[in-house]
This record gives C-alpha cells, structure tokens and sequence, in this order.
C-alpha cells in the first residue's frame, strides 16, 4: 500500500547584489532577499544573525535566508 511521502530540498548558492553599497551587512541583505521572495507570493524568513548559528527547524516550510559555512566567505556582503 502506497503512503504519504515528505521530502525537501536544500539549495546552497551565492547571490551577488545588483548594486553593492557599503557597507552591506549580511542581515540586510537576507531581509531583501526574503522581502523579495515574500513580494512574488513566496514564504521567506531571513536569519538576523544575532546568535550562534543553530538549526532553524521552523523555518524548514519556507525559504530560510542564512550563511553556509561550505559556501566559504564571500567579499559581500560583509559579515
């Protein structure tokens, strides 16, 4: 007999700005980011950055905007 089945998708990417200003905080740029998701109908949520990094396990319905450590450190934005 065939049951429900869940899965998802976890997609590691490096978005450059269209325009850098500085400085660029990562924080601001995660909220335009998840603003502009939000905007086209999307769920988005932007991480603030304001604690140790930890697994976000309510955020796993939507677009959860943070850093990767394997994505290393890009120049922009700034931390």
């Amino acid at each position: 007999m065939w049951g429900s089945y869940n899965f998802g998708v976890e997609i590691e990417l490096i978005a450059a700005p269209r325009q850098t200003r500085h400085p660029l905080r990562r924080a601001v740029y995660y909220e335009t980011l998840a603003s502009t998701l939000r905007s086209k109908g999307c769920k988005a949520a932007a991480d603030r950055l304001d604690g140790k990094y930890a697994k976000h396990p309510e955020h796993y319905d939507k677009w959860w905007i943070t850093k990767d450590g394997s994505l290393g450190n890009p120049e922009h934005p700034l931390s």
